[in-house]
């Protein structure tokens, strides 16, 4: 079904990189908030982990969403390529920052491809529409 995309959509590879700088933005402004946190001693030691992984999150679903805004078609490509190039940019400062080494890859891609996902799912439903099967049988 091709609908005519109405207003001023952007083409794909700026919205997925508008997105993704978005998302590297805000991941470095929580990851500032998290430290001033854990110095004032508000943060303990043993929920660090459970913070990141909440900036993680935060920072893929706001990327994602303002991708998909901009790009206004193809949901669900937009905000998975933007969740693969935000990856992508947090292996590298990682590799950069640490010496090459690479530590905690798979949850972080969990959960900043599942973030993206879920974006794409809930952006995808729409108010009133149901899919319903007609007296021939075909979906409408």
């Amino acid at each position: 079904m091709n609908r005519k995309v109405t207003g001023k959509a952007m083409p794909m590879v700026t919205g997925v990189l508008l997105g993704s700088g978005v998302s590297l933005l805000l991941t470095l402004i929580c990851a500032l908030v998290v430290a001033l946190l854990i110095d004032r001693e508000i943060l303990t030691e043993m929920n660090v982990g459970y913070g990141i992984m909440l900036v993680l999150a935060l920072s893929s679903v706001v990327g994602a969403w303002i991708a998909a805004l901009l790009v206004k078609r193809q949901r669900l490509p937009v905000t998975m390529i933007t969740g693969g190039l935000y990856l992508l940019w947090l292996l590298g400062i990682g590799i950069l920052c640490f010496g090459g080494q690479c530590q905690g890859v798979v949850p972080t891609a969990l959960m900043v491809l599942g973030s993206c996902l879920a974006t794409a799912l809930v952006g995808n439903r729409k108010k009133g529409n149901r899919i319903s099967v007609g007296h021939n049988g075909r979906y409408g």
